[in-house]
């Protein structure tokens, strides 16, 4: 038996709470290889211009439906089932989990973000996505379908999405880049500067409040200077106004960073251009336009309840055949 129990650790990968406490074991998850057409490790290793290290941040992007269909993939497995039923709930699963059981198994000795193992020529950033990584990824993930349903953006609109833009393997692999070398080239900032053509969206979730998170209380410092749009996405089938109306009022100045340094270099940053009230009226704004399209939603569904269930399988029938390139000069296809 202790022969048996040293081989299941050995396989598996710890599962932790919000503490970081170990609290069991999931199976390793089966790496999509048919998904990244240009995931090949062997074939990144033997390339002189693949990896992290050779693209600016504004070009670590992925299509909305590359991301809805990574995000599917990932629900389907048993990786997913024993982390939900570990944490009490799929609603429970965060990106800090989806970071360590998928993403940089997935990725590690490649060099290559999720998003470079799905173009071999990524177009530049159309939308920035800001986002709590301790916030719920299944709710993440509606929030994104909301996009094309509520928003109107095309499926084939380009995202920036750090968890999945960003290499996070920390393997220190020649092409690949370190978190704190992708810190360093300012990507927020600078793919925030380029006016992304649909601005930047926040994605609420009803498990963490993003603001908590310094890093997102700079991209809306970043978002303001620049003079871009801001907007908030949700899940619609899991708030209610009266929730969402307890998010409005925010003190931005009480987030956090788990980095010393960085809390410092953020906090002088803010301070010197003009404080965090701005940012608080800022995300006050966007916050109550979020709430009143919260309550058109409710509003629809309580009278066109099943048009929005059979809206809702047409997108997930298109999602499962889709077949989407978000290389900007490649005609290659990436069924993703």
């Amino acid at each position: 038996n202790g022969e048996n129990n040293t081989e299941e650790v050995m396989d598996g990968n710890p599962i932790k709470d919000s503490n970081w406490e170990t609290i069991g074991m999931a199976p390793p998850a089966p790496r999509p290889n048919s998904l990244f057409s240009f995931g090949d490790i062997n074939t990144i290793r033997d390339s002189s211009e693949r990896g992290q290290k050779f693209l600016q941040p504004v070009n670590w992007s992925l299509s909305v439906a590359n991301f809805i269909l990574i995000a599917e993939y990932i629900l389907k497995t048993e990786t997913w089932l024993v982390l939900s039923q570990a944490k009490g709930g799929e609603n429970n699963v965060t990106t800090h989990d989806i970071n360590q059981h998928f993403t940089i198994p997935w990725t590690s000795g490649s060099g290559c973000s999720i998003a470079l193992l799905l173009a071999l020529h990524p177009g530049e950033v159309e939308l920035m996505l800001s986002h709590s990584w301790s916030g719920s990824f299944k709710q993440t993930l509606a929030a994104i379908k909301t996009l094309v349903t509520m928003h109107f953006l095309s499926q084939e609109t380009l995202i920036f999405f750090c968890a999945f833009s960003q290499y996070q393997a920390e393997d220190n692999i020649s092409n690949g880049l370190s978190i704190q070398q992708q810190i360093a080239m300012n990507p927020f900032d600078r793919v925030i500067k380029t006016k992304p053509k649909f601005g930047m969206s926040v994605i609420h979730t009803t498990l963490s409040e993003v603001y908590e998170r310094l890093w997102c209380v700079d991209e809306v410092y970043a978002a303001r200077k620049a003079g871009i749009e801001l907007f908030g996405l949700f899940d619609p089938s899991v708030w209610l106004l009266s929730n969402f109306a307890k998010t409005i009022a925010i003190k931005t100045e009480s987030a956090k960073c788990s980095n010393e340094n960085d809390e410092k270099m953020l906090r002088r940053k803010i301070t010197s251009g003009g404080g965090f009230a701005p940012l608080d009226a800022a995300i006050q704004k966007f916050r109550k336009k979020a709430k009143k399209d919260l309550a058109l939603v409710l509003k629809f569904r309580a009278s066109f309840g099943d048009l929005q269930l059979n809206l809702n399988n047409d997108m997930n029938q298109n999602e499962s055949s889709a077949v989407i390139s978000n290389n900007s000069n490649d005609s290659t296809e990436c069924s993703c």
